[in-house]
Order: C-alpha cells, then structure tokens, then sequence
C-alpha cells in the first residue's frame, strides 16, 4: 500500500469557536430523506483550499458529534482565502464553510454520534505525525549547523572547536535522539494496541507531541545562534526552521492540553 497523492482529504475538526475543546463545536446537520444538511463553519484547515474530500466533524439533531464525508464541488461547500502564515507555508491553510451543504446519507462515517471518539483517533495518529515532523526538522537545523560549524572560522580557527558551540551541538543532538526514541516507542505503542479499546489519547502520544514540540523549538533557536547573523535570513535554511518549528506547540492539541492529558493518564 502507498500514498499515490492522487486524491488530497483534509480533516474539518477546528472551529472559530473550538479547538482542542472537541465537544464545543456548533457545526451541524439535519436529515431530510436520504440526505444529510450541513451548515456551520470550521477554521485553520490544512489543505482545505486544494483538497478532493472533507471529513467534517458535525452534530446530529441530538447534538452528537458524527463524521460526515463531503466532496470538493459539492453545492454549498466553499473554503476562504489561503491564511499568510508564519510558517509551513507550503500546505494552504483556510477556513470551510458549509451553507445548507447537502450530501447523501451514506456519507456518514461509522455509526452515528461516534464522531468524537473518530476524531481522537485520527488525533491520536496527528501527534505522531506532529512528533516525526518535529523530529525531522530538529534533524536537519543540527545537521546544517554541523556542518556550519566546520567551515566558518573565527579568531584563526573553525567555530567547532569552541566549547560554547560543541555545547549547543550537544544539547541539539541529545534532544534529536531523544525524540526519536519517544517517537518509536510511541509508533510501537500504537501499532500494538490498535485494536484494543483504549482511553484516546495514548499516554505516549501525547509525551512525544509534547516533548517534541519544546524541543525542535530549542534545537532550531540553537541553530540560528550556531549560524549567527546568517541564520537569521532567509537565504539560510534554518531560519524557515525555526518558524516551522513553533507549529505543533500548537496545532494536533496545544503543549498545554497535552501536559492535562499526560496528568489525566497518570492519574486515572
């Protein structure tokens, strides 16, 4: 099995209204005949904009959350102007909005009002691509900065052989290889419990996101401090590193909900 990319899905969750607060969502839907109605609206979509299918988190008439599926074209389904974001400025990022958006009964996901536990599953899954996103982009601010320490030269001799920046060197390599460890474990974690019924989310998916999400923020700060003036143009990479970076401290669930979800699987 492959991702060919032949069709583009976004995930329709966020509202103006409701983030990481799942259950306070105002989007909705009625049933008439074999048809489902849907009107509200949701905000800081990734690939809305260039997207061929929509899952869409909406309550039924009972007011429980349901995923409904909705397809690019489909009358009343519109998505505003790509959002000028600080960083991962090559996914579009948009709002959606569904005015009296009919789509077939069918295209309900799963079974009614299970739309929640749905949605953190799929949640469950985004933190760990929010953890190896993290961890690759740590990857590569410390192998630039390596690599810039032993060619730029100071005071006669190569920037490396300062204590205070083999310091920085070790700091960002122990983070990457923490957070690969943490990310591997939580994969094997997942994989293995697949099938089982658990409390969403996982205990070590929400330390990898979490732990991650400080850590690539440190790592890429370093890397601008290791490349000095340069490092803060965009000519250098690691400068779009570091405004990548502040990403998912916020977006698949905020460093801040992750360290109540942490708390909460301890303690229960």
């Amino acid at each position: 099995m492959h991702a060919s990319g032949e069709m583009i899905t976004c995930f329709g969750v966020t509202e103006p209204g409701a983030g990481s607060d799942v259950g306070a969502i105002t989007t909705s839907f009625v049933r008439e005949g074999n048809e489902l109605i849907l009107n509200g609206s949701k905000q800081f979509i990734t690939n809305a904009p260039v997207a061929d299918l929509f899952f869409i988190l909406a309550k039924d008439e009972n007011g429980k959350p349901c995923g409904v599926l909705v397809e690019k074209g489909t009358k009343g389904l519109s998505c505003g102007e790509p959002l000028s974001k600080m960083g991962h400025r090559a996914t579009p990022t948009s709002e959606v909005f569904l005015d009296n958006c009919r789509v077939p009964a069918s295209n309900l996901v799963g079974e009614e009002g299970k739309g929640a536990a749905q949605s953190l599953m799929a949640i469950e899954l985004e933190r760990i691509f929010c953890a190896s996103e993290n961890v690759g982009i740590a990857e590569a601010a410390l192998a630039k900065s390596v690599d810039y320490a032993k060619q730029r030269y100071a005071f006669g001799k190569s920037i490396s052989k300062f204590q205070a920046i083999q310091h920085l060197l070790a700091q960002m390599a122990t983070g990457v290889e923490a957070g690969h460890a943490l990310l591997y474990y939580a994969i094997w974690d997942v994989m293995k419990n697949k099938d089982v019924i658990k409390k969403f989310p996982s205990l070590p998916t929400s330390v990898v996101k979490y732990y991650t999400g400080t850590m690539v923020e440190e790592v890429t700060s370093n890397a601008i401090q290791i490349h000095g003036g340069y490092g803060y143009l965009k000519e250098y990479d690691v400068e779009r590193y570091y405004r990548d970076s502040k990403l998912f401290q916020i977006g698949g669930g905020t460093s801040q909900i992750q360290e109540g979800l942490i708390c909460k699987n301890l303690l229960a």
